[in-house]
């Protein structure tokens, strides 16, 4: 039986009870995603691997990442958020656990990617239920608040956790296996809570628009490309800022850490204040200052030079406003864009096309050019990307109509 979160009567303390959950599932996602990071140094002594073997393992979660992205999001809308949402979080915790038992970059590859399909089809659904459970008013602040748990958990809380973990367990294996019932605790807690509102389409529905019909509709296909630009730019600086502060800036480790952490910051803020924002002053306009302000701040990070604490404060405001567009564009942008119904095969295919291009393609890219032209030219590829998203948000996104669904594929 289909339930509604809907009418005079809101129910407000589902709203809070569900978003809360489908928060902390993640981040839980990132932290099995971030993982390995911290990690990899005590891992490449024991196993023998190199930075290749590293781009190697991270290509495979962001491919199978990519893929599932598409998909879960079409089996969401037609069999309901909470039967694709429940199995994925139970596979990727158990998934992540079964890492700590990888012997060589082959094996260790393999449940990567593994991990990355039910964490790929954990963040689209994810992002639909938590539009389900929002009132229109709050659905911006909502999906900010329930992608906020990311960076504030796997880019700002998960160094330190692996530090301490390192610290008390006997080796690396059990790192990946102590956050093993986390994710079942959740998965049951979810399976309790979440409210079956059913298949977002009757059968007819589900077969009246194809997926190149989804993607070809409305803001679809600009937002997917804004999303391509958005992550180049987030993948290209998380993994190259360290190398451009140390080899380029010659910043010591601490004040390097320094900098960094302004990352983290400006991503936990970014992605509630930004969507938030876009409740009231409107999708497209929020997402265009968002993007303007983010290439001057581009700019100025670098021309500073070396200088730790202007450093932190610019990466900070980028950071804010990268994530910001990404919440702002996979959240409310896209469900707003199409009919109801299809809110998550739209999220799923601007994730999973931006997964592909910002997180397997652009690094070997940035590299490859890093290795030619020096490793400044990571921010001026930031700052591009940059501004090929600001021109395709100004002239190719348009507003869509808050609070409601879009009009039917059928009808354009």
């Amino acid at each position: 039986m289909q339930i509604n979160n809907s009418g005079k009567n809101w129910d407000v303390k589902y709203e809070i009870k569900a978003v809360l959950l489908l928060a902390l599932g993640f981040a839980l996602v990132t932290l099995d995603r971030n993982l390995i990071y911290p990690l990899f140094p005590t891992i490449a002594k024991d196993l023998g691997l190199n930075y290749r073997d590293l781009g190697m393992i991270s290509a495979s979660l962001s491919l199978c990442w990519g893929l599932a992205a598409m998909s879960s999001g079409r089996l969401a809308d037609k069999f309901g958020t909470k039967r694709v949402l429940v199995p994925a979080v139970i596979l990727f915790s158990l998934l992540v656990g079964f890492g700590g038992f990888a012997s060589g970059m082959v094996s260790l590859a393999v449940m990567r990617g593994l991990l990355g399909i039910a964490e790929g089809a954990y963040q689209t659904v994810g992002v639909a239920a938590t539009v389900e459970a929002s009132k229109p008013t709050r659905l911006g602040r909502n999906v900010g608040l329930q992608q906020m748990s990311g960076p504030l958990v796997g880019m700002a809380i998960c160094p330190l956790f692996v530090v301490w973990a390192l610290n008390v367990l006997p080796s690396w294996h059990w790192v990946f296996v102590i956050v093993v019932p986390p994710g079942l605790i959740i998965a049951a807690l979810l399976a309790k809570v979440l409210r079956s509102f059913g298949p977002a389409q009757t059968a007819e529905e589900a077969t009246k628009y194809t997926w190149r019909d989804v993607i070809l509709h409305g803001n679809v296909l600009p937002a997917t490309l804004l999303q391509c630009c958005s992550m180049s730019g987030l993948v290209v600086l998380s993994a190259f800022l360290p190398h451009y502060l140390t080899d380029h800036l010659k910043l010591d480790r601490d004040s390097m850490g320094t900098v960094l952490s302004g990352f983290g910051l400006g991503a936990t803020i970014g992605l509630v204040a930004v969507p938030a924002l876009s409740d009231w002053l409107g999708r497209k306009l929020v997402i265009v200052i968002a993007l303007l302000v983010e290439c001057i701040a581009l700019w100025v990070f670098l021309n500073i030079g070396a200088a730790p604490l202007q450093l932190f404060f610019a990466l900070t405001v980028i950071s804010l406003l990268l994530a910001g567009v990404i919440g702002t564009t996979i959240g409310p942008l896209a469900s707003e864009s199409v009919p109801h119904g299809l809110g998550a095969t739209a999220t799923g295919a601007i994730v999973g096309f931006a997964e592909l291009i910002g997180g397997v393609i652009m690094p070997v890219v940035t590299g490859s050019l890093a290795v030619n032209d020096g490793i400044s030219v990571i921010v001026k590829i930031a700052a591009g990307t940059a501004v090929l998203g600001l021109i395709v948000a100004a002239l190719w996104i348009r507003e869509p109509r808050r609070g409601s669904p879009a009009q039917g594929i059928a009808a354009q």
